[in-house]
């Protein structure tokens, strides 16, 4: 009305609309995932490429023009090239990069189909929801994707650009002024010659070869590598099969006999090897008891009672000897296969240990960053253990001096709200609370509310025979304790009762309610002052207020003790029965598998790029060599920890997992080893958490195109019902660990033993799926 226009009429306001020529870059944030991934190599020829946005509405939201509903034209476009349909172009100036592309007939899409290249993806759980509700309740159930339509060739280089689709930012992304140019106008036409195209996203790769991926993974079969071939008498081998550990000719263990290195021939193990693969035998006698010579002397000097040196010397490590309680190694504990000992005098297991002390020392830093990360909850932990033992000695003193000298009805009153929290006994259902034996026993809850306490307290009553001011304590209906009164008489609440009941109720009645007296209030015992319904039997039985008062002191005093189970976790029985400081080692929850198949794959599978094209063969796990490589990098961690001042118990495990199952930090299921100091027994037969069977897993391994199309796909062992395999029926087995050893092998780890695998009412049954 300010401006004398008719209320409700149209008034003109002029609003800056920001279309594609304001857009003169990308945040790389927006790109979700591109499809192939920059630099891949065997992309399938019949797929799409594609990228996706995090913003739902990121392809539409500088968009100019209506359109069709359904049919929206978006602002960019992804398009593929192939290297001699562009040539690239000095940016000089201008804000984003560009290409210059010869023929925009044959190489550029029809920007009148545009509106099909894009679209949104929805998480919808519910079918009933429409998709713009899912997106606009949660932005983060929805991204878009933008497709690339174009038929690519076979075994032929592309690289992705996304470009605008408008001429508006074309002109822009050049560094000109978009000025009076119709945001609607397309970037380039069909027949466009020499089109040049800013782009504000670029990623190369290279398409596979003829067929696709049916008939990739229509050529897989199945590849059983072949024994291993010896060479001429003597003992050497010649190229190894697939699987087949390789063979080291001369290794030098760090002992020295005056000048000449000690020398042996031993075959280098791997974590998988061949399905039929028999360890051969251990390091020579003579050199293992010169090896042991030096490791006890070793070990003697590491000991905590040995005398300092200042020469200290200098040899190879024991690994794992901490460990041990035996705290020595020998050469008939090695010929019998006991871990430490086989670990530390057979080369082949020493090498392991080796290359694990190897990854330590190549990732030092991170781990040790890592560990130091938890310092600060073990100093926490403790900080917390000194103040609950103190309050656990405070909770004892408390009730030796206060709770334990009152009268065990009084105490049991006070105690009223805590009475569901104390054990009294243990039922043949469990637990049995205090609370729970008056609730059994009939005695009424106003024998202790507060109420009623604070009610006798506002209004004391006169004795009649002292003529003292006193307040009736709360007595237990039942209570058979003895001495807890030493003058027992009944307060004015009974003599009421007992008035009413020879006033106005019939023999009969008196007698009831006489009996309802003596069973309420039991010889010298008072009754709440709340009036009881006359007529009304309460049966109660008889309790001992003594032996419950002692059960809640009890409890009492092991408050903190509880509350310390709640705030500290992790301790044993002992630690939490002595109450004093406690000592951790860290725990890295990493999987090694990946940072030891940087030092080589050959460490995962020796001989992998001998197997052929296109195949799928089975393997086993090698026990032996991952516990004594994870034995090797917890023996390096602990004395890392140890150079660096770490306050730890140097026979920490530190390291428990070697490959990647997935499973949470702190979880036993992704767990490969067990405590290394309660290891028992032979080298490749301790507790592996994540198979408690302790038989080996059978691993797949493929090698194809499929695989570098599909990158890790997902794998499954199915025992079928009958003898075809049929779609949801038998019973499926998943992988405990899977992971890639090249961009065209994968391998997949079955918890489920060679042996029953292979036999006859099994292994028909048996299908892998993809």
């Amino acid at each position: 009305k300010g401006d004398g226009a008719v209320q409700g009429a149209r008034i003109a306001q002029s609003a800056r609309f920001r279309g594609p020529g304001e857009v003169v870059g990308l945040d790389p944030g927006q790109i979700l995932r591109v499809e192939p991934a920059r630099g891949m190599r065997g992309f399938a020829h019949n797929f799409f490429p594609f990228v996706e946005f995090r913003d739902a509405d990121f392809p539409w939201r500088y968009a100019t023009e209506a359109g069709v509903p359904d049919r929206l034209a978006p602002w960019l476009a992804l398009v593929a090239l192939r290297p001699e349909e562009f040539s690239p172009i000095a940016q000089g100036s201008a804000p984003l990069p560009a290409v210059q592309v010869a023929d925009g007939s044959t190489a550029l899409p029809d920007l009148a189909e545009a509106w099909a290249w894009a679209h949104v993806h929805v998480d919808r759980p519910d079918p009933n929801e429409t998709a713009l509700a899912a997106v606009t309740a949660d932005p983060g159930r929805g991204f878009a994707r933008l497709l690339c339509l174009r038929r690519l060739a076979p075994a032929a280089r592309y690289t992705l650009f996304l470009v605008p689709t408008r001429e508006a930012g074309r002109l822009a992304g050049l560094g000109f002024d978009p000025g009076a140019t119709d945001p609607r106008q397309p970037a380039w036409t069909g027949g466009a010659q020499g089109v040049t195209l800013p782009y504000y996203f670029s990623a190369e790769f290279v398409t596979a070869g003829p067929g696709d991926l049916e008939a990739a993974l229509r050529r897989l079969g199945p590849y059983d590598p072949p024994p291993v071939a010896q060479g001429p008498g003597d003992g050497t081998t010649e190229k190894p099969a697939p699987g087949e550990p390789q063979q080291v000719l001369s290794h030098r263990p760090g002992y020295y006999d005056g000048f000449q290195p000690a020398q042996s021939a031993f075959d280098r193990q791997a974590a998988l090897m061949r399905q039929d693969y028999i360890a051969p035998a251990a390091t020579e006698i003579a050199l293992a008891r010169r090896m042991a010579e030096t490791l006890n002397t070793v070990i003697a000097g590491e000991a905590p009672d040995a005398a300092d040196d200042e020469d200290p010397l200098v040899a190879f490590p024991p690994y794992g000897a901490r460990y041990t309680p035996v705290q020595r190694v020998d050469v008939a504990a090695m010929q019998s296969g006991a871990w430490c000992d086989r670990i530390n005098l057979d080369l082949k297991f020493r090498d392991a240990a080796a290359l694990g002390a190897r990854v330590v020392h190549d990732n030092q830093e991170a781990f040790a960053k890592a560990c130091w990360d938890q310092y600060g909850e073990v100093v926490a932990a403790n900080r917390a253990i000194a103040r609950l033992a103190l309050a656990t000695a405070l909770a004892r003193r408390v009730v030796d001096r206060h709770f334990a000298r009152l009268d065990s009805d009084i105490a049991l009153a006070l105690a009223e709200p805590f009475q569901r929290y104390a054990t009294a006994a243990q039922g043949a259902r469990g637990r049995v609370t205090v609370g729970g034996v008056l609730e059994a026993a009939g005695t009424p809850e106003t024998f202790a509310s507060r109420d009623m306490r604070r009610a006798a307290a506002r209004k004391p009553a006169r004795d009649a025979e002292t003529g003292l001011r006193v307040v009736a304590q709360p007595m237990i209906p039942g209570d058979l304790t003895p001495g807890v009164r030493s003058r027992p008489r009944p307060d004015s609440a009974v003599r009421a009762i007992e008035a009413e009941l020879a006033a106005r109720q019939t023999a009969p009645a008196r007698a009831e309610g006489a009996a309802l007296l003596a069973r309420v209030s039991g010889p010298g015992k008072t009754v709440s002052r709340v009036p009881l319904p006359l007529g009304i039997a309460i049966p109660v039985a008889p309790v001992r207020s003594a032996a419950l008062a002692s059960s809640l002191g009890d409890r009492l005093s092991l408050l903190p003790r509880l509350k310390s189970d709640a705030l500290v976790r992790g301790l044993s029985t002992a630690e939490r029965a002595a109450e004093r400081p406690v000592w951790r080692a860290p725990r890295i929850d990493d999987p090694l598998a990946p940072r030891l198949m940087r030092l080589g794959r050959a460490a995962l599978l020796p001989g992998q790029s001998d197997l052929p094209e296109d195949t799928v063969s089975l393997f086993v796990e090698n026990r032996a060599f991952i516990e004594a490589f994870l034995v090797g990098a917890n023996h390096a961690m602990n004395d890392e920890l140890r150079w660096r001042e770490f306050p730890t118990d140097l026979r920490g495990t530190v390291f428990r997992r070697f490959w990647n199952r997935g499973a949470a930090p702190g979880l036993s299921s992704g767990d490969d080893i067990d405590d290394i100091h309660l290891w028992r027994g032979r080298l490749g037969r301790q507790v592996n958490p994540a198979n408690p069977d302790g038989k080996p897993n059978i691993v797949v391994v493929i090698r194809g195109e499929a695989i570098r199309i599909m990158d890790q796909p997902i794998a499954l062992i199915n025992i079928a019902a009958g003898q075809s395999w049929v779609q949801g029926a038998g019973r499926d087995h998943a992988p405990e660990f899977f992971g890639k050893l090249a961009p065209d092998i994968a391998y997949y780890g079955f918890d489920l033993g060679l042996d029953w695998l292979r036999r006859a009412d099994v292994l028909p049954r048996a299908f892998f799926l993809l």
